[in-house]
């Protein structure tokens, strides 16, 4: 179908190479897009708020699909019963009541003051259904879809390449196939067979989940994907801790579909919904009663704007207050077939088209031809992998074998004893030399502390000596004897040295 020039209210269509569900169909025009998924019936996928602003609520309200004249035919009931009972009470008011007694003020008074809080206890019913559809679609199914893709670009960033592509798509296959067992479990459908028709499971698989629970099915495609990807990291050597990630976005994905069984199987307490029901058909009933008695009224006095008026009230207050009802059960469980739940195939080719995409483009990235650093040596290697330092040194040492002795005297640097790694004398000979290296320079470290030490007192001794010597005079008319005793040339060196 044509797209209008300009017009910005649609989803771009699914790529044709990445479509995966032969029934899944996308309309558009001037003002929504719409799907037709799993039951073929069309869902709202995205409306163009500014087209609705712009030509009106009137305009649209019969025209477009999805409002609340096109979507749901009880509220068109509603208003023709309460018209019934307007026209009855009419009736009955003009032919019957007396026009000296007719008082119809203590009725408007019971319909105004019903009318004054009304609308606070429907608008917040209306907040929490909402609130709860807004959940079910971000925490919910909206979690199980993201941690799809999250885990598709983790295989894809860990392995990538052609020929990773059938494993790539197989965990995409399972996680299509949880949120398609979501959808038939919330209706109630037992039937999977579909599932094997659309390609997501084998007819082995299909016959697998027909013999377990409803409830758990679409949680045991996340348990399945999560042993797939870490048997293949086990297979090709990836660190655990990739595994760990795969782990966290299937107990991810698991929460989310704990989390709309929770909603849907946890109601809002019925004895408050059916109060808030009860109040609004109360008020609609003596709204429309009031409105015929005042009508009759009116035209008895012949006041025909009056008269009017309550027909305006009679078409607009309880088309207002039962639309919002009617709106509040559709959207209670939006995993049905109604024109408001979730277009789920919509989100399931959107999510494939993403997963698809990473799959078969992400090995091609020009820059992972290039490179960026120094190699690295392979004891950094073993140390980032994490190896442990043991394995990092044989690696080093294996490493400089290579390089001292040669490609042959390298094979026969680390010999194979009954399944266990030992290192040939040469590298032993090569690591001894090394200890007593470090032996000695700890020894003359040693050495050097305690002769400094040694200085260090003998110089203090010195210079208490000096000072004692200085403080006594010397006797008259004799020299000092410490100043006319010459030294020897080996006292002299000495405390040069000392002095140093």
């Amino acid at each position: 179908m044509s797209i209008p020039k300009g017009s910005t209210n649609v989803f771009p269509q699914i790529d044709a190479r990445f479509q995966r569900f032969n029934n899944f169909k996308q309309e558009s025009s001037t003002f929504a897009t719409l799907v037709y998924g799993h039951a073929g019936k069309p869902k709202v996928l995205k409306y163009d708020v500014a087209t609705l602003v712009k030509r009106g609520a009137f305009l649209t309200a019969l025209s477009a699909k999805g409002t609340i004249f096109t979507m749901d035919a009880a509220v068109w009931y509603a208003l023709v019963m309460y018209f019934a009972v307007s026209a009855g009470s009419f009736c009955l008011a003009y032919f019957t009541a007396d026009k000296s007694d007719f008082d119809y003020t203590k009725l408007e008074s019971v319909s105004n003051y019903l009318n004054m809080f009304i609308p606070f206890i429907l608008g917040l019913y209306v907040s929490l259904v909402l609130a709860r559809w807004w959940t079910l679609r971000t925490d919910g199914i909206g979690k199980v879809l993201d941690s799809a893709q999250n885990l598709i670009l983790i295989c894809v960033a860990v392995l990538p390449g052609q020929e990773f592509h059938e494993w790539h798509d197989q965990v995409l296959k399972y996680a299509l196939a949880s949120v398609s067992l979501v959808v038939q479990t919330v209706r109630n459908k037992g039937n999977i067979d579909m599932l094997a028709a659309e390609g997501l499971l084998t007819s082995e698989e299909v016959t697998l989940l027909a013999d377990m629970p409803i409830r758990p099915r679409p949680v045991v495609m996340w348990a399945w994907i999560c042993a797939v990807c870490t048997k293949v990291f086990e297979e090709q050597g990836i660190a655990p801790g990739k595994a760990r990630d795969v782990v966290a976005e299937c107990v991810k994905a698991r929460d989310g579909i704990s989390l709309i069984w929770t909603y849907l199987g946890t109601q809002l307490p019925f004895a408050y919904v059916h109060l808030v029901t009860f109040l609004v058909n109360l008020n609609n009933l003596v709204m429309s009663i009031k409105c015929g008695v005042v009508a009759a009224a009116s035209v008895r006095n012949e006041n025909w704007i009056h008269a009017g008026s309550q027909l305006v009230f009679l078409g607009v207050v309880p088309l207002l207050y039962q639309g919002l009802l009617s709106v509040s059960y559709i959207i209670h469980d939006p995993f049905g077939e109604d024109m408001l739940d979730f277009p789920v195939m919509a989100f399931q080719e959107y999510m494939n088209e993403a997963a698809c995409t990473f799959s078969h483009y992400t090995h091609k990235c020009p820059a992972l031809s290039l490179e960026y650093g120094p190699p690295p040596s392979k004891r950094a290697l073993s140390l980032r992998k994490g190896a442990g330092r043991a394995v990092a040194d044989k690696e080093a040492a294996q490493e400089y074998a290579k390089e001292s002795v040669g490609e042959a005297g390298a094979q026969d640097a680390v010999e194979d004893t009954d399944g266990e790694v030992t290192e040939s004398p040469l590298i032993a000979s090569l690591r001894e030399q090394a200890r007593v290296k470090d032996e000695l320079i700890k020894s003359l470290t040693q050495q050097n502390k305690l002769l400094e030490s040694n200085v260090a007192v003998v110089q203090s001794r010195l210079r208490s000596l000096e000072a004692q010597m200085t403080r006594l005079p010397p006797a008259p008319g004799q020299a000092s004897r410490w100043c006319a005793a010459p030294m020897t040339g080996y006292e002299t060196d000495t405390v040069s040295v000392i002095r140093s």
